[in-house]
């Protein structure tokens, strides 16, 4: 067995959910977040990226369909989340509301 054997073609561990980005994809802003939260379970997320409002809602949505405490309990290994779009301060404790406990926050708005 070579080094890349127990990987996929899409680079993840052999056994892990893997999908095309198209399935995910809806034009339905509602739709996508409702399809996300009811398919959070089966991912190992460990990155965020995307506008603060968006993410808590999206965050929101996936605590409570999944009926949980925090983020935390169906991704425990997230551990960056990349915001853009907007400053994040303004969102910064609300959204740590969201987590079980500490990440890396990454600001890319000037």
């Amino acid at each position: 067995m070579g080094v890349g054997d127990d990987l996929c073609e899409c680079g993840y561990a052999v056994g892990a959910k893997c999908f095309e980005v198209g399935e995910l994809w809806f034009d339905d802003w509602d739709e996508r977040v409702q399809n996300i939260a009811e398919n959070a379970a089966n991912w190992h997320i460990g990155a965020l990226s995307g506008i603060p409002s968006w993410m808590e809602l999206m965050m929101q949505k996936v605590i409570e369909h999944n009926n949980l405490d925090n983020i935390h309990d169906v991704w425990p290994n997230l551990q960056v989340y990349t915001s853009g779009g907007v400053a994040f301060p303004p969102y910064e404790k609300s959204f740590n509301a969201l987590l079980g406990k500490p990440i890396t926050v990454i600001d890319t708005y000037l």
